[in-house]
């Protein structure tokens, strides 16, 4: 109804500019999110009033609870994760996943850059049979990842490291506080962002403590999801890649840290290489994006 209704003021030049400025943009994303949960004038009055309130919600879909920070880029996250977009929903897998995934009564799942918990939330609704291993060290972000599995009860289901994961085990200098944009140091300008939106707050920094995923996951995972705002490169960089037994992977690629200016093209050639040579890519924006690669199935033998 909301798109109908700006498609016929859109027919005006003079409402046309009105449904398009910044305020009438805001509500109309902040309408489709509130559509996601069970709770919507509530989630729709706390948004809109523009001060920082950490809220619990039910979603419609699976009737499991989520808890974001009003006021804060977690609406960003939600809007990407529970379709509350035009758009269709980026971590809706194409078909092959969705089958690979389906294939198991409890597929393994593991979150690099589990944020405050909407993917797993997310996951845990699509497949309920499911694992999954979120690794998020921002110690601001974590509790809210942590609130969630509690309230859900999901905590033999979902486990929740407090720490960043790379190609090599240690501590790194950690830049915290950014909500979703909370990253390993060194690898962007973190006060910054592309696109239209106002620049972010200097982040903490902070030293956390990293995990070799090579060595932290061990067995078979059906799907492997990598959003880590950059840190993704030294990963995909690295050999040991070809030999993770991962059928799936959902990555966002950033520009930043990227090894070559096309960070796109160098994503998917990585992806390749380690043989995951089958590929959907969802939204793309210039300095992210997101791509859905597996390996072929093993031939049967006759």
């Amino acid at each position: 109804m909301l798109d109908g209704l700006r498609s016929a003021l859109r027919r005006n030049p003079l409402t046309l500019a009105l449904v398009e400025s910044r305020p009438a943009r805001a509500v109309a994303r902040t309408t489709r999110s509130a559509m996601a949960v069970e709770q919507p004038g509530r989630f729709l009055a706390r948004q809109l009033a523009g001060r920082p309130r950490l809220s619990a919600y039910r979603l419609r879909a699976s009737g499991l609870t989520v808890h974001v920070r009003h006021g804060s880029r977690d609406l960003a996250i939600f809007r990407e994760i529970f379709a509350a977009n035009p758009w269709p929903n980026v971590y809706d897998p194409p078909p092959e996943v969705e089958a690979i995934v389906a294939a198991r009564d409890a597929p393994r799942l593991v979150d690099l850059g589990g944020n405050i918990g909407l993917f797993g939330a997310y996951a845990l609704g699509r497949w309920p049979g499911a694992t999954v291993e979120s690794f998020e060290p921002d110690p601001r972000n974590l509790p809210l990842m942590e609130k969630t599995i509690a309230a859900n009860g999901l905590g033999s289901r979902w486990t929740a490291h407090p720490v960043a994961v790379s190609n090599r085990a240690g501590e790194l200098p950690f830049v915290s506080g950014l909500h979703a944009e909370s990253q390993l140091s060194g690898i962007g300008d973190p006060g910054a962002r592309a696109g239209d939106a106002a620049p972010l707050a200097r982040g903490d920094e902070i030293v956390v403590a990293v995990v070799d995923l090579f060595e932290a996951v061990d067995g078979h995972v059906e799907l492997l999801k990598i959003d880590v705002e950059g840190a993704e490169w030294a990963i995909l960089a690295d050999p040991r890649l070809a030999g993770l037994d991962a059928a799936a992977i959902v990555l966002e690629w950033h520009a930043m840290g990227a090894p070559e200016p096309n960070p796109r093209a160098a994503a998917l050639r990585m992806l390749a290489q380690a043989g995951f040579e089958r590929v959907h890519e969802g939204e793309q924006l210039g300095h992210t994006g997101m791509v859905w690669a597996w390996r072929p199935a093993p031939a049967t033998r006759g």
